[in-house]
This record gives C-alpha cells, structure tokens and sequence, in this order.
C-alpha cells in the first residue's frame, strides 16, 4: 500500500488540469529539456555518460521523454553522438511535445541556442522573452509582454499550439496555430534569436518569433549610403552609430564619417574605415582624417570598435580626438560609438579629462547623448566595405 501511495502520489504531481485556448490539456514533465535525460534542468555531460549507460547496460532510469536526441523515434547509439555534439557545441536547447503529452516552460527555465549568444526565458513575472547577451546587459529581442502575471507559465502543446498561460490557468498569449492534428513539435532557439515552432515528422515550421535588428540596421547603412538629410547634426550622428558600431565592435575598427550641411539639413561626406585595432595601431589614419574632415564639415561621428587590452580608456574621446575640433575653424562637434553602445557628443572647447581621469574617477569629456548596446553587438555587415586589415574610403553618392 506505501508504494501504491507514493506511485498516486508523484502521478498526481506532473497531472494538473488546465483552462485551454484549444480542445488540449497539459501534461508536464519532470524536464522539458531535449536532452536533459536526468531532469536537472541542464545538458551537459553527466546526460551523455547517463544516456551512454542505458543504451549499453539499460541498468540505470532516464527520462525517455528527453532522450530521442534526433527525433527517429528511438532511443539509441545515434541518440549518444547527438548529445555528445549537442553538448561539445555550447549547450543549444530546445522544447518538444508528443502527441500523448505536452510540455511546459515554468519560471527561471529557460531555451538557449546553439552558439549561447541568445537565451529565451519564462520570467517570473510571467514574460517570455529571448534575450542577446552581452558584456554590458542582455537585449530584448522579442516578448510575449505577458509580465504582470506571477506563477505564468509556457506550454507546448500537441496540438501545435504554442500557449502563455496565466496561474489560473487562463492563456494570455498564443502562437495561434492550435486545431493541428496531434503530433510531435519542437521549439527551438536559432543562432539568429529566432524561436521555431516544427513539426517533428517532417520539420514543417508553424511560427517564429521576429528578430528585427539586423533589419533596423541595414535600414540605418541605407540612409547614410543615400546622404539622407536628418534635422540635426545629433539624429546624423546617431543614425551612423546605429549603422556601423556593430561592424566596428565585431570586426575591432574605427569606422567615421565628416557631417556636412546642407541647406537646413546634415548629411555625410565619406565613409572611412582603419585597420583591425592592435596594441600598435588602428586608429582611422592620417588619410582618412583628411578626407571626412573636409572644409565644409561642420562635425565628424566615429567609433573606437572593442575595448582591447583590457583597457577601458577606449571607451571615451581620446585627446586626438578633441584637438582635431580645439584645431579646426570649421568642425565644431566630435561624436564617439564605444563598445557598451554609448554615443558621446564633444564641443569644441569643452573640458578635456584625461584617460586616467576615466580610469580612476569615471569622468569622461563630452555628453553622453543615447545608449545603444543592441547596436554594438547585434549588426548587419555592409559588403560595401572591404573586410580585409586594410583602411579605406567609401565615397558617397
């Protein structure tokens, strides 16, 4: 009778019943990790060495559910090197369903893809949100914008359905591809921050999730290719921040541009690009300079790429960078993208403070104007430039 008991009592702890947004009820599993053979919440290696006793041995317990690593629809060998490459290849994670039972994401858990780059989570507040991670703090890529709802909770169902539901078991957001004959699906978490919905059998994808950064730049690289006119000399210099801070982090290269106007409007001259940034070099060079600091510049936007050495004096206006306006009778602006996404703004004549004074103190010249760190480590490469060690120009118009 006591292990009748205890069999009732761990059946009645992974059933619950819920109030659907389709004719499904949820099932949920110690784990929903594909993978994740011994519902720690993880995969890593003590799944491999675990899976790789019970396909030899079959003398220890798994969570078979988890450990159809290719989704053949056995448990086998090929399902051990799956995980091992799974494992050796940073970790991606995914969620899957079967036509018997659905799966739940609850708080704290959470998808990661392949490279580890992207995360997506189900926040205790009841937001399920993919993530970009960086140094700095992690991006929202895309939301459910279900916060507000403590104890909420993601399912995935059989019938293809993708579901937010809220503690009282009521949904709040769905992926609206419900009334699919019951089946097998997975959700995973791509390289490019896009969440899929598949069908198992066939791959057949039902819904993603957006990722518009890599378009909201390649827009930005359009306008200032196409000298579009901006109202201010700040909406100029922040929209080639938006551009081209992304290549210069990821590739480690200052890029510039010269601000000219026009009329009652700002636009750019030329596009100049230095070499790969070392411990030696990589600033933008003599012959760029003079190219964008032409005569009827009124400002010049540019960027310093990665912190290197540990140095995080790269994250400011450095005293070239200052002079070269304190000297000139027609720049009155410089403006600096640095690797955290933070846009400063130097006037001519402003206070200079040294790099020493940033490292000890934090007191950097010029005003901080925005902060764009999706826009340092998310990017859009422009193959109008040469990717090579070399600097260049990239004549406008």
């Amino acid at each position: 009778m006591t292990n009748f008991n205890k069999k009732l009592a761990s059946a009645l702890a992974v059933v619950t019943l819920f109030t659907c947004a389709s004719s499904t009820c949820l099932t949920a599993s110690a784990s929903n990790f594909i993978g994740d053979v011994n519902n720690d919440n993880r995969v890593d290696n003590n799944d491999v060495n675990l899976l790789q006793r019970y396909v030899v041995y079959k003398d220890v317990s798994i969570n078979r559910g988890n450990a159809d690593i290719n989704g053949d629809g056995n448990v086998n060998i090929a399902d051990v090197v799956s995980l091992q490459k799974m494992t050796n290849n940073n970790r991606g994670s995914s969620i899957s369903c079967t036509s018997k039972n659905n799966t739940l994401l609850s708080k704290g858990q959470q998808l990661t893809s392949p490279d580890g780059k992207y995360f997506a989570i189900m926040q205790k507040d009841g937001n399920f949100v993919v993530y970009y991670k960086t140094p700095v703090k992690n991006i929202v890529i895309w939301a459910t914008y279900t916060q507000n709802n403590p104890g909420a909770y993601l399912a995935l169902q059989q019938d293809g359905n993708l579901v937010v539901y809220n503690s009282s078991s009521r949904w709040i957001w769905q992926s609206k591809t419900s009334n699919r004959p019951f089946s097998d699906y997975i959700l995973s978490l791509g390289n490019d921050g896009i969440l899929r919905l598949r069908r198992k059998k066939d791959g057949r994808q039902l819904w993603s999730s957006p990722n518009n950064y890599p378009n909201l730049i390649s827009q930005a690289q359009s306008r200032v290719k196409a000298r579009h006119q901006y109202s201010s000399i700040d909406e100029a210099a922040k929209d080639f921040i938006i551009a081209y801070n992304g290549m210069s982090v990821n590739q480690n290269r200052e890029y510039g541009a010269g601000i000219v106007k026009v009329g009652n409007k700002y636009t750019f001259n030329h596009i100049v690009w230095g070499p790969v940034r070392n411990s030696v070099n990589g600033e933008l060079g003599d012959d760029n300079w003079n190219e964008i600091n032409s005569s009827d510049a009124v400002a010049y936007v540019h960027t310093h790429g990665k912190v290197w050495n540990g140095d995080k004096a790269n994250l400011v206006f450095s005293p070239d960078d200052m002079n070269v306006v304190d000297d000139s009778d027609h720049l009155q602006y410089a403006y600096l993208g640095n690797e955290h996404g933070d846009v400063y703004r130097y006037k001519k004549n402003s206070t200079h403070y040294s790099y020493n004074d940033y490292r000890n103190n934090g007191l950097a010249s010029g005003d901080l104007i925005a902060t764009y760190p999706q826009y340092s480590y998310l990017y859009s490469n422009d193959t109008s430039f040469r990717q090579n060690n070399n600097p260049g120009i990239y004549r406008l118009g």
